[in-house]
């Protein structure tokens, strides 16, 4: 007879937690991308056409790494909730 893992049940959360997470640290790097590749750093003194398009640019790049941040804040939640879940599970309790 096989022993039940303490872990049981955990698995799959784990793997979406793990999924999510790469990917969300995935999408907050090219963010950073974004932001080296198109905004760069601001011009001293610039025209104001310049200064307009690099808050264009900034502002998509933040957008971008905030949502590659909530992301992999959102894997966090989904492994932590598979590791509760399975712990209420190996002491008998219903979820």
């Amino acid at each position: 007879m096989k022993d039940a893992s303490p872990y049981e049940g955990m698995n799959k959360y784990w793997v979406i937690g793990a999924l999510l997470f790469i990917g969300g640290v995935g999408i907050t790097m090219s963010g950073f991308v974004y932001d080296i590749m198109f905004a760069g750093i601001p011009y001293q003194d610039a025209p104001q056409q310049l200064r307009d398009s690099y808050e264009v640019h900034a502002r998509i790049a933040t957008t971008i790494e905030m949502i590659g941040l909530g992301v992999a804040g959102a894997a966090l939640v989904v492994a932590l909730f598979g590791f509760v879940r399975a712990h209420k599970n190996k002491r008998g309790q219903s979820v």
